[in-house]
């Protein structure tokens, strides 16, 4: 059976829509049109970024939970701090909609630098401590059944979100492979 990687797909797909949102702040300010679409990639990133950890709270946390209880707590409390900067984003980007002034928007920018920095280290734990940690507490067809709950919990539109930034971010190789994007509707 091939290795089931709960992390390694998904966070491709948010680490290219994040690098995306970077590129769209940065250079935006002073037009209207540009800045429209830097804001709505930078909505879409964050309903990503909700939906993703809705989905790991629910399947990944907790079947660390249940096997080593408190070891997931740290995520837990990641996915806390991340709810908590992502309605502080949701309000910046309200405001750059009413008063897209240069200065708004850079401030906007640097906010979202520093919240995608710090989901870069997020997923980067999650990956080297928590995919670890999950392979020592269940067999890989264990893995499976939690990776296809967690698929079959997205809801059509959550997939739609997310669907061409996975295509996009897979490797020709990966693309390749049956079963590596996930269901289909």
């Amino acid at each position: 059976m091939k290795r089931v990687d709960l992390f390694a797909v998904i966070h491709k797909a948010l680490r290219l829509q994040s690098a995306r949102v970077v590129g769209a702040l940065a250079n935006c300010a002073g037009d209207l049109e540009a800045t429209g679409r830097a804001l709505r990639e930078s909505r879409e990133l964050l309903e990503m970024q909700i939906v993703h950890a809705r989905v790991e709270e629910t399947f990944v946390v907790a079947a660390i939970e249940a096997r080593r209880p408190g070891a997931a707590s740290r995520l837990t409390e990641a996915h806390e701090e991340h709810a908590v900067m992502i309605e502080r984003l949701r309000t910046q980007i309200d405001e750059v909609e009413r008063h897209a002034t240069p200065a708004r928007v850079h401030a906007l920018y640097l906010e979202m630098t520093r919240f995608i920095a710090d989901d870069f280290l997020h997923m980067f734990e999650e990956e080297t401590l928590a995919q670890p940690l999950l392979e020592e507490c269940y067999s890989q067809p264990e893995l499976a059944a939690i990776a296809a709950r967690a698929r079959e919990s997205v809801t059509p539109a959550e997939e739609r979100l997310f669907a061409p930034l996975v295509l996009a971010s897979l490797s020709t190789a990966e693309r390749e492979v049956p079963g590596s994007i996930g269901k289909t509707r």
